[in-house]
């Protein structure tokens, strides 16, 4: 018997409403309870309070909570035993997911997942993230300016971009080291080279306006344009410079030097030999084709001259001769062809009067009179002769083959001294000044002189 006391019996279309409803206060069931969901099986138990499971909940089918604000809440914890992966969040393909979440998942706590992570979409981590293996990153990573890339476990190296310029910074106490086959910069439009560096006997090349301005090579480095170097420049091998080279401080190089284009304010010491351009200075002698200029101090200057310029092929002019002189020093030097060295004969040569020394009696003291100057020139012996071997040997101008006429140094040195002076190529041999003679002739021939006049006044008596 069914009896209703205004209570609502609700039904369900297609559903026969004349079935039992029954109101209890409380039931207490020993075995099972049956819910068959009526005919249709699409009738729905309804719960309006609280309930309690203290036993396992199996569900055949999907579970749907709809429940507001809160869907399902729970002071423990939930165990999904299923096992599935899925390739995708939704469709076909998200079946196999053991759990799947369309919406959004807040997690107050830690999460650990064992397996893959797969995030379609933004990711956000509002504190510190811990990765303790690889990660591999298939798309951008996106930093905000003044937000860093910390490298190292003590933040050693730094990465990032201020809104300004781009920093790679390196705090730490060992090196920046970049492992690479080749390290290229090039500009931010990617048209010019700035910087390559290539492995192997490639070198490094650095580059100005898309041009190789140095370049390293297996022996050395090539600078290509001006170099200025404000302070002292230390090369211990060659150095070659083809364009113009400034330097500010001392310039040291062990090797041979090439430099074209080249302004040196201070001294230039060099301590082998130089080559400026087809002037060669090596220990004491220089040597070129042509000199040409003035100078105002100079203590010996050869100058070798060439066919066509009025000498012959073995002809050397000094090209050099003394325009005036004042207080004792030479004034201007100008070459001057009428003066020649003929290396055949070993002579040199002069076109005119040779003026040398001064003779000015006004310049003159002490002078002391040549007495006895016919026994000394009694005492002296004029011959002709050959220069032995060792002579030949000190250089061309002792030709062997050659007659020369002339004077014993030694015997001149006993009645004249002053007119016996070192021998140019070794001063551990003499050689007579000639001219300096004629003043112990001219005493000489007076002497004569009075001789021949004291028999003429006698013969005549």
């Amino acid at each position: 018997e069914q009896k209703t006391f205004d209570v609502p019996t609700p039904t369900v279309t297609g559903e026969d409403p004349n079935r039992l409803s029954v109101v209890f206060d409380e039931i207490v069931v020993k075995e099972r309870i049956l819910v068959e969901g009526g005919k249709s099986k699409q009738i729905l138990s309804q719960f309006d309070g609280p309930v309690t499971f203290l036993g396992d909940v199996r569900f055949a089918q999907t579970l749907i909570l709809n429940g507001v604000p809160d869907s399902l809440r729970t002071n423990g914890k939930v165990y999904i035993k299923a096992e599935g992966d899925t390739n995708a969040c939704s469709g076909q393909g998200a079946q196999p997911a053991a759990l799947r979440v369309e919406g959004g998942a807040a997690i107050g706590g830690n999460l650990k997942v064992c397996k893959d992570v797969q995030i379609n979409d933004d990711l956000q981590v509002a504190g510190i993230s811990t990765f303790n293996s690889k990660m591999n990153v298939n798309g951008d990573i996106d930093l905000r300016d003044n937000d860093k890339l910390l490298l190292g476990t003590d933040d050693d190296l730094q990465i990032y971009h201020n809104g300004s310029n781009s920093y790679i910074k390196d705090g730490g106490t060992g090196a920046l080291v970049v492992n690479t086959n080749s390290f290229n910069v090039k500009s931010a439009d990617d048209s010019q080279w700035m910087i390559e560096a290539l492995e192997g006997n490639n070198g490094v090349k650095l580059f100005h306006s898309g041009n190789i301005k140095f370049e390293t090579l297996s022996g050395g480095a090539i600078v290509r344009g001006d170099l200025e170097v404000t302070e002292d420049l230390q090369v211990n091998d060659n150095l070659t410079v083809s364009d113009n080279v400034q330097i500010g401080g001392n310039l040291n190089v062990d090797g041979t030097t090439d430099l074209d284009h080249t302004n040196i304010v201070g001294p230039l010491n060099v301590n082998g030999s130089a080559t400026i351009d087809q002037v060669t200075i090596d220990s004491n002698t220089v040597t070129a084709s042509r000199f040409a200029g003035t100078a105002d101090v100079a203590l010996e200057a050869p100058v070798h001259g060439t066919a066509g310029q009025g000498l012959s092929n073995h002809d050397f002019a000094l090209m050099m001769s003394l325009s005036s002189l004042g207080s004792g020093t030479v004034q201007k030097l100008t070459r001057d062809q009428q003066i020649r060295f003929n290396t055949g004969s070993n002579e040199l040569r002069c076109d005119g009067d040779i003026a040398a020394f001064a003779s000015d009696d006004r310049l003159k003291t002490n002078k002391v009179g040549i007495s006895n100057a016919l026994d000394k020139v009694n005492a002296l012996s004029g011959f002709t002769y050959n220069w032995n071997e060792f002579a030949s040997e000190q250089g061309n101008q002792f030709d062997p083959t050659k007659r020369f006429v002339g004077v014993s140094a030694q015997e001149v040195q006993k009645v004249l001294p002053e007119a016996v002076t070192p021998a140019p190529f070794n001063n551990e041999y003499l050689t007579v000044k000639y001219d300096k003679l004629v003043p112990l002739l001219i005493e000489a021939i007076k002497e004569l002189s009075d001789k021949v006049s004291d028999l003429e006044e006698r013969l005549n008596n």
